[in-house]
């Protein structure tokens, strides 16, 4: 059942879910702070290894 883009009952209780999904599916800038040195680490190991 599709109630369209207009505001209904439901309307609320999705705009709570989609922060929620949006919430547990994101990174924070900490977690994506470590990603990014993760990712430098293993660019390094990588290229050092190659380079031997």
């Amino acid at each position: 059942m599709d109630f369209g883009d207009h505001e209904h009952i439901f309307s609320p209780p999705r705009r709570w879910l989609k922060r929620q999904q949006e919430a547990f599916f994101s990174l924070t800038p900490a977690e994506k702070a470590l990603v990014e040195q993760s990712a430098a680490n293993t660019e390094d190991a990588a290229s050092t290894k190659g380079s031997s």
